[in-house]
């Protein structure tokens, strides 16, 4: 009886991480969320959609992001946009 409780947990424990696996089909490599100069920063600012130029000042760049976040509307199809 025990065998078969921890060969059935077993499998349960298998079946939800191979589930858990098969979802995620896009990865960003780890090391794009690390920035070590302006410059990679300045490259990652301006591929938002809020028009962010590689040469604005500073305080154009947070009243750009200022105005796009406080337009932000969160899409229906993605329900965790709420949260953001």
């Amino acid at each position: 009886m025990k065998k078969a409780l921890i060969f059935a947990c077993l499998i349960i424990l298998i079946s939800n991480n191979f589930a858990q696996q098969a979802g995620t089909s896009t990865q960003v490599d780890p090391s794009y969320f690390i920035t070590h100069t302006r410059e990679e920063l300045m490259v990652k600012l301006a591929d938002l959609p809020c028009g962010i130029k590689t040469d604005d000042p500073i305080n154009v760049i947070l009243q750009k992001l200022d105005t796009w976040l406080t337009a932000f509307t969160p899409k229906p199809e993605y329900s965790d946009d709420v949260y953001a």
